[in-house]
């Protein structure tokens, strides 16, 4: 067992420079603390997790625990990138804001201003990037700066003087021109200047989703330090005009330049092939233009990811009909994955709560996609073996139809072994042949059993597929907000029916979010559930009910903790009521009966119901209550006497005595033989 205490300190620094985060480490062991504590070891982690470009920004991020002095010289000395534009950056943020004087402004002008302007002043409290920085580093950066690039500038921004330069106010059409002019200006901003744009943002965990504060307005500077899209783009948009700045940057070391726009690269490319508003003797490109800018891309550095594929996809929604199919069979043919892989890895980025879509487009062309694959399949499956063809024809329809799978391959192997024995012992002898063909004739009688499945069935059993795989690899979500976009639901419901399995699953997930919101508001008023949240929940909710989904016993553990009528109300005075064949007296949203209402005339349906019904009245009686609100015993004891004096009762005690009289019955004829 090796003794910690026996290891050098730089042995353990470089043990600390390649773990991710080491906090736990650090708060667990007295001297892997202190060595972690050593300027050198903390700007070899930060130089490794963060890159020479971005490593100052993050060590500012950090905060007065982990920067000073000492640290900056070492990721200095390094290769730690100092711009000018982290300078101006720097000077613009620092500095911390005065709490009591904006305490002081809002107490003043209350009567005067509204309530965006105090939320404005509210967010101002919070610390933004490098405000806490000790005065000590501040100084020490301006100094060596100005060491280093003379004339300062510090209130200039470079960002903005290189959107100017690489001709950000023009249409692209006339950009290129003015870029190559202002090309060595640029060259000297990035190679003396060292020009680096601050990191993009992290994109929000899926608990962040349906949090306001995770939706930072893009005001600049931002707060919290990281550059915005917008400044990005004018990035990408000068990459995209000359590839030849990608080398420039990787030269001073910002070796992450792909990677920090490598989504915008990859949209902006397919943007400029395809514009929103085409100029006059525009001509779209096919399948070879498309493949051939962006493996230009993918040489220089960049990525095609399936993520950038779901933006892409997701940017030209409106277009999928008229420009789809040529994205999509370029990006199978440059991503040279398996199409059902792909087509899989595709649908899970469409269904990615993240992606906010205000149509169904997207799922409707991937969907006709999945139906050309089901078509493409069922064509070669009916093409099929020809010998097995041979067998099919020769076999009665009674054999098949007398004997199973075995004795079928049986009798099919004899007949073949009398036709086929010669040829099979010729090429690979008569055992290897016979196994051979019956792993053929198992493989063709499986396939006929899968070509029983429809279109729709194939179309729905791969979306649930790609939501089961969601499901697995996500966050789990949190108990007031939904898998999957109510947009995303609605589509489901469109598109394969009330009665389908896939919509089901989606009743199940909006069904307990709507009640755990209800629970919410229930308990406490000071609900963190948005307004926009819970009218889309109430929205998709009614949506759902209106098309008569059918509720199961198993909804009844989330029902019973609901208090609402909107949500009660669909099940004791809408489901129930069809399933009984009772006279309807809530007619939810107004909405016609549904077409699936045969489900609900078997006896034997609402009999099993019925049962379950009486059973779960009788235990939430003994158990107070602990299991059910107030309003949801009322709502099934309500319902409970009304089907007492209804029809189905009366049919329930005839057929009760139907059956008693046909046992009588069978019990005198077995007496009498």
């Amino acid at each position: 067992m090796v003794n910690i205490q026996a290891l050098e300190p730089k042995l353990i620094g470089g043990i600390i420079k390649y773990i991710e985060c080491p906090l736990n480490l650090i708060l667990a062991c007295k001297i892997i603390h202190k060595v972690s504590s050593i300027p050198w070891v903390r700007a070899e982690w930060a130089i490794n997790k963060f890159g020479r470009a971005h490593v100052l920004f993050h060590s500012v991020r950090l905060g007065p625990n982990f920067i000073n002095v000492e640290v900056v010289d070492k990721i200095l000395e390094n290769g730690g990138v100092l711009s000018r534009y982290f300078i101006q950056r720097l000077v613009m943020h620092f500095g911390r804001y005065d709490t009591k004087l904006i305490e002081l402004k809002i107490e003043h002008n209350i009567g005067q201003i509204d309530a965006d302007r105090i939320r404005s002043f509210q967010q101002k409290i919070k610390s933004p990037w490098a405000s806490n920085l000790p005065l000590s580093v501040f100084t020490h950066l301006i100094i060596v700066a100005e060491k280093k690039f003379g004339e300062l500038t510090a209130k200039g921004n470079d960002m903005e003087l290189f959107h100017f330069l690489s001709a950000g106010p023009y249409v692209i059409g006339e950009a290129p021109k003015i870029l190559i002019s202002n090309m060595n200006n640029i060259e000297e901003l990035i190679l003396k200047m060292l020009f680096v744009p601050f990191p993009p943002r992290p994109k929000p965990k899926r608990s962040d989703l349906h949090n306001s504060s995770a939706n930072i307005h893009e005001e600049y500077p931002p707060k919290d330090g990281y550059e915005n899209s917008r400044q990005l783009n004018v990035i990408a948009r000068a990459i995209l005009i000359n590839k030849n700045l990608v080398i420039l940057w990787k030269s001073i070391g910002y070796h992450q330049i792909c990677n920090d726009v490598n989504d915008l690269v990859m949209q902006g490319a397919l943007l400029i092939l395809f514009p929103p508003t085409p100029t006059t003797g525009y001509r779209r490109p096919d399948k070879k233009g498309v493949k051939e800018r962006i493996r230009e891309l993918i040489n220089l550095g960049f990525d095609l990811t399936y993520p950038v594929i779901g933006d892409i996809m997701q940017l030209f929604e409106p277009k999928l009909s008229d420009i789809g199919n040529i994205l999509l069979e370029s990006f199978i043919e440059i991503k040279n994955d398996p199409v059902n892989e792909f087509m899989h890895r595709i649908l899970i980025e469409s269904i990615k709560p993240e992606r906010n879509f205000k149509k169904h487009d997207l799922w409707k062309f991937l969907n006709q996609k999945l139906e050309k694959i089901y078509d493409r399949k069922d064509a070669q499956n009916n093409t099929g073996n020809k010998v097995l063809k041979k067998m099919d024809d020769h076999l009665s329809t009674k054999v098949k139809n007398l004997i199973g799978k075995v004795e079928f391959q049986e009798k099919a192997l004899k007949r073949m072994d009398d036709h086929l024995s010669t040829k099979g012992k010729n090429r690979i002898g008569k055992v290897e042949f016979q196994e051979k063909a019956l792993k053929k004739m198992d493989d063709h009688l499986s396939t006929k059993g899968k070509n029983r499945i429809g279109k729709v069935e194939f179309q729905e059993k791969a979306f649930l597929d790609v939501m089961d795989r969601y499901v697995e690899s996500a966050d789990k979500p949190t108990g007031t907000s939904l898998i999957f976009t109510p947009k995303f639901y609605d589509w489901v419901l469109e598109t394969f029916g009330a009665e389908a399995k896939i919509t089901k699953r989606c009743f199940d997930d909006i069904l307990k979010t709507r009640v755990n919101i209800d629970k919410q508001l229930v308990q406490t008023l000071d609900t963190k559930v948005q307004e926009c949240t819970y009218e889309a929940i109430s929205n998709i909710w009614n949506i759902y009910c209106n098309k008569h989904v059918s509720f199961e016993h198993k909804h009844m553990q989330h029902l019973s903790q609901a208090a609402h009528e909107d949500i009660l109300n669909p099940l004791f005075k809408g489901f129930l009521w069809r399933l009984f064949k009772l006279d309807p007296t809530h007619d939810h949203k107004a909405v016609t009966p549904s077409a699936t209402k045969k489900q609900h005339d078997d006896l034997s349906t609402s009999m099993i119901w019925y049962g379950y019904l009486v059973n779960l009245k009788d235990h939430l009686m003994i158990s107070g209550d602990k299991l059910a609100t107030r309003e949801f015993k009322q709502s099934l004891e309500s319902f409970l006497d009304v089907l007492e004096s209804s029809e189905f009762k009366k049919e329930s005690k005839k057929r009760k005595q139907r059956l008693v009289v046909n046992q009588s019955r069978k019990r005198r004829r077995k007496k009498e033989t």
